[in-house]
């Protein structure tokens, strides 16, 4: 309490009367600090982003409570006395209120957790607490490849899938920030496909070295919030032995003077392989040495002499060379080699270059210079003179040289399709006497050009094909050439015209005609369809091809009567095989599948009175009595030839009559004509009036008589005309 009121009493000792006075005393209890402050929570807890730019924002704010009643026994500071050793954070008295915040940047990858002792003082007592600090992540790592380069080695046979390497990073950053997805940068990466999240790196085709033995191309880490790292990858491809070699010529000339030495060399080979290591080593050989005259170095190619030469005995030598890689399995191929043995001269023409090589285009203009040859001689003078001239391989005569200069010029149009290289033989002759003279050999290679259209094999093809034929049978085809080489030779096919309704449709790379609608030989009973096959230059080339198609029937139509219905009247006792009506009938089908036609009457027929003709003729069987049957609904069937076979039917109504009575009764009628030669031939000269009480009978006409009389007095002769009816 802080206040006391006590009551106080004075009393004197009279002995009789003894007097009392009273009073109040209040006592005033001065407050001292003998009570701590206590914190209002034993922990408080907080959060704070590690990317948030000190000094941040508030953390927790700290109170405390304190039994002492005044003011300043009541006044507490704060201090961080524990946790924080490299003073990060602090506490700060802001609007009446202690702060915790932080002072200086945080970084989660270091500390993620601060546990902070915070001691409250009033001047003499002391309370403590603790602050919880967690510090969240944020995206302010990037992720750390594993490697700054990934080699490695595959073969070029690999399949497509192959699994080459596994690349890897990692992120100081947590959760999403620190979810890392791989991916390929850079050209050449479209050969390989790599797993974003484990990173395995795959072919996605197979690869060949002989089109790039080395592949660079950059892989890049991504984490959750867009940093990455990269690292370059190298990837090399292993050759495997899948090229022979291949000679620089086949075949090679040389030639050789018939004193030359034994040992000595007189040609040398050359072939290359693509591939690399010990599958491009290659080793020479020959596999005809024209009788043990010629040897080869394995290792070089160079062919020495071994045997004396006699260019009397013998002008020319072929050879088969051999060369084999080393490689497993091993691959080899096989060249001519044709080596002329030359007289013996002092110093014949000597060219630069025995072989000589010129790539043209197979539209050349005539006139054009391909390349020029050059030969020296030693001598002077005539003997130094050298003149050019082609002896070999221009039997078509498309090239020609200059003598003088030894350029070689086109003066004949070339054609690719006819041949694609030529190797004619130049001959460098001096002046001498006699002349000497060296040869070499000119290797000429065509290009092609878009010169050729595509070719049919038939200008008309025909074929057969059923109405009925099921949807997207193959009914034709077709087939054309292209001469040209296969950068122009790719033939596409198309139909262009007579495919009305588009029942068909063509492969445009097979050619194979497909039917594609319902056929119909009744609707359309052939077509005749223009298909164009076009190549693939530029522009392209195209030509054109029919194929006629008939449609075969089947039968699918049945057999029809002129009218569903026929209705008769006939009189009585007519003579037993009367035709008393013809039925007409038709067959849409073809005609193996219409007639003949089959009739039957399959109902109404009673007693058997008609029955109908293979000609179609419904013939009374007997005789009619009308007082028996008056009247008959025949129904008439018809079936056709075709398999299966179809029918039809149609009702005959019959009625039969009585006989004639009355005869027919013609109105008198004279006719006088005057006519003068031929000029009234067929002109009408009148018309005849005659009628019948039977009502159902019908009246015909014609002549019985003609009669010419004379009439007295008449030059001509009349015309008399006795009609029957």
């Amino acid at each position: 309490m802080e206040k006391y009121t006590i009551g106080v009493l004075a009393t004197d000792q009279g002995d009789r009367v003894q007097h009392v006075t009273g009073t109040r005393v209040e006592v005033t209890v001065a407050d001292v600090n003998d009570n701590p402050p206590r914190f209002t929570a034993e922990v408080y807890k907080g959060t704070v982003s590690e990317d948030d730019p000190a000094p941040s924002g508030v953390i927790a704010i700290l109170s405390t409570t304190d039994d002492d009643s005044e003011d300043i026994n009541k006044q507490v500071n704060y201090f961080i006395t524990g946790g924080d050793p490299l003073g990060q954070f602090a506490i700060e008295h802001i609007q009446n209120e202690w702060k915790v915040f932080v002072r200086k940047p945080l970084d989660r990858e270091e500390k993620d957790n601060y546990l902070l002792n915070i001691t409250a003082s009033d001047g003499i007592f002391t309370a403590k607490a603790t602050v919880e600090v967690k510090v969240l992540d944020a995206n302010d790592n990037s992720p750390r490849c594993e490697k700054a380069l990934y080699s490695e080695s595959v073969p070029e046979n690999s399949p497509a899938g192959r699994l080459i390497l596994q690349v890897s990073a990692s992120d100081a950053d947590i959760r999403s920030n620190a979810h890392i997805t791989y991916e390929l940068q850079g050209a050449g990466s479209e050969l390989f496909i790599i797993d974003s999240d484990t990173g395995e790196l795959k072919t996605s085709q197979p690869l060949d070295r002989e089109e790039q033995e080395e592949h660079r191309f950059t892989m890049r880490a991504v984490d959750g919030g867009g940093r990455y790292c990269e690292a370059d990858v190298h990837v090399s491809v292993e050759d495997v032995n899948d090229n022979p070699p291949q000679f620089s010529s086949d075949p090679y000339t040389f030639t050789v003077f018939e004193n030359t030495e034994i040992g000595t060399y007189v040609a040398k080979l050359l072939a290359s392989d693509i591939d690399v290591g010990l599958n491009s080593d290659i080793v020479y050989s020959l596999l005809d040495s024209a009788d043990g005259f010629f040897s080869i170095d394995e290792q070089t190619g160079v062919i020495s002499l071994e045997r004396p030469l006699d260019r009397e005995l013998q002008a020319t030598y072929e050879l088969r060379a051999l060369a084999s890689d080393q490689g497993s399995p091993r691959f080899s191929s096989v060249c001519l080699v044709v080596i002329s043995v030359l007289d013996i001269n002092d110093n014949p023409p000597v060219f630069e270059h025995r072989e000589y090589t010129a790539t043209v285009s197979e539209d050349v203009t005539a006139g054009t210079q391909l390349l020029r040859v050059q030969a020296a001689s030693r001598d002077t003078e005539a003997n130094g003179e050298i003149s050019y001239g082609i002896i070999s391989g221009n039997e078509h005569g498309l090239f020609s040289v200059d003598p003088r200069t030894g350029d070689v010029f086109v003066i004949e149009p070339l054609d690719y399709e006819a041949s694609h290289e030529y190797y004619i033989t130049i001959e460098a002759t001096d002046g001498g006497s006699p002349p000497l003279s060296d040869m070499a050999t000119v290797n000429i290679n065509l290009t092609d050009v878009n010169d050729n259209r595509p070719v049919f094999s038939q200008d008309v093809y025909t074929a057969v094909v059923s109405e009925d034929t099921e949807l997207g049978r193959t009914v034709a085809t077709v087939n054309a050439e292209d001469l040209d080489g296969p950068s122009h030779s790719q033939v596409r096919y198309s139909i262009v015209a007579g495919n009305q309704g588009s029942p068909f449709t063509i492969d445009a790379a097979r050619g194979e005609l497909k039917v594609a609608r319902q056929l119909d030989r009744e609707r359309t009973s052939g077509y005749t369809l223009t298909v164009v096959a076009s190549d693939n230059g530029t522009p392209p080339l195209s030509s054109s091809a029919m194929i006629n198609i008939d449609i075969s029937d089947v039968n699918d139509n049945p057999p029809l009567f002129s009218q569903a219905n026929y209705s008769l009247i006939i009189q009585e006792n007519r003579p037993k095989g009367t035709s008393v009506l013809q039925l007409a009938v038709t067959d849409r089908d073809a005609s193996h599948n219409g007639p003949p036609f089959t009739f039957a009457i399959v109902d109404g027929n009673e007693g058997d009175a008609f029955h109908i003709s293979e000609q179609g003729a419904l013939v009374a069987a007997g005789a009619l009595k009308k007082k028996n049957v008056e009247h008959y609904l025949l129904q008439a069937q018809v079936s056709d030839s075709g398999r299966p076979q179809l029918f039809s039917s149609a009702f005959i109504s019959v009625r039969i009559i009585e006989e004639s009575v009355y005869p027919p009764a013609i109105l008198p009628l004279d006719i006088f004509v005057t006519t003068t030669g031929e000029e009234y031939a067929g002109g009408v000269l009148g018309k005849i009036h005659a009628t019948d009480q039977d009502i159902y009978d019908t009246l015909t006409y014609s002549l019985a008589a003609v009669v010419f009389l004379p009439l007295r007095g008449q030059r001509r002769p009349v015309l008399r005309l006795r009609l029957r009816w």
